[in-house]
């Protein structure tokens, strides 16, 4: 298009007029020819060029759709894993009656549970790791490991005092994460742990920045775990404590993450709040119409989120003391 408005320039260049009017008429004419072809031309060439672009934002989009579902069939694969090395907690194995609620945000949970049945004390034990999604999911699954290589190396030694195990696992805990290159990210844990004799009805807790609460005729008793969470790399932590509470037939004995108090929610888009899970607890925990009250307090958590997302994973088990 450009070559020939050049030839026409170039001929009516070389004619030969008497009329500068004409001559005048044809250049101006010639003038705007060449800049509505150009135009032309730099509109073809664009067009030519957005769908080339077109083509190759479709090819991506797809290049990208088929990683995405590869990284969900993985995860979804990683969740099977995961709930596999979960610990099987049921009626047959379990002498106390219990419920939980455990939501993850993501497919896979950074929120775990442990349990051990030694024939007449249970153990249990319930963190909460740094993050969620896959590398919370890590974190839970090396602690679950680190529990179950625990007691059955060393389950004589942590037969009276809970905060032994504790110990022992805040040790072997650094002692995995050191084993990486990069000491600068600080990952760690919070978690809770109870030994629960069947017989006397003694409980022994030990926590890392996680309480234990027990509902006692719907009143709130909480035993306060040590203001330590377990971090990895560090040797140098403070031994945890060991408390000792006797239960009582109908008590309720309470452990969850952070997962539930910290979600977003209500009218004002504040976190629900550790003040109305206490209330929650004393005024629905009541022996006979246990279990159906987490259920409920499912929905209570879904109806305060409503619409906003999820903040993080929830997990929370209630067990109950036999008469």
């Amino acid at each position: 298009a450009i070559e020939l408005t050049e030839k026409i320039i170039w001929v009516i260049g070389f004619t030969k007029s008497e009329n500068n009017f004409t001559q005048s008429w044809l250049k101006l004419f010639t003038e705007n020819l060449k800049a509505q072809l150009q135009k032309a031309y730099l509109f073809e060439n664009m067009e030519h060029k957005i769908q080339e672009r077109t083509q190759e934002v479709h090819k991506q989009a797809a290049i990208i759709q088929e990683q995405h579902q590869d990284i969900m069939h993985s995860i979804r694969y990683a969740r099977r894993i995961q709930q596999a090395i979960l610990p099987k907690i049921n009626i047959t194995n379990c002498p106390l009656s219990f419920h939980y609620v455990y939501k993850p945000r993501d497919v896979i949970s950074g929120d775990f549970y442990w349990y051990k049945n030694l024939g007449d004390k249970i153990l249990f034990a319930l963190g909460d790791c740094t993050g969620h999604g896959v590398p919370g999911a890590m974190l839970s699954t090396l602690s679950v490991s680190i529990l179950n290589q625990l007691i059955a190396e060393q389950q004589k030694i942590f037969s009276f005092h809970v905060n032994e195990l504790l110990n022992q696992f805040a040790l072997y805990f650094a002692e995995s994460m050191n084993q990486t290159i990069d000491h600068h990210v600080k990952d760690g844990l919070e978690i809770g742990i109870f030994q629960f004799h069947l017989i006397t009805k003694e409980l022994q807790f030990a926590g890392a920045n996680m309480d234990l609460w027990i509902i006692r005729n719907q009143q709130l008793i909480e035993i306060e775990g040590s203001k330590q969470s377990i971090e990895g790399w560090n040797f140098n932590f403070i031994p945890y404590d060991n408390y000792t509470f006797q239960c009582e037939p109908n008590d309720f004995i309470i452990l969850f993450t952070d997962g539930i108090p910290d979600q977003f929610g209500g009218e004002n888009d504040r976190k629900f709040g550790y003040k109305r899970l206490r209330e929650f607890f004393i005024e629905h925990l009541k022996p006979k119409s246990f279990p159906n009250q987490l259920d409920w307090l499912n929905h209570v958590l879904n109806e305060w989120q409503s619409n906003q997302p999820q903040t993080d994973d929830r997990l929370c088990f209630v067990f109950k003391v036999q008469e």
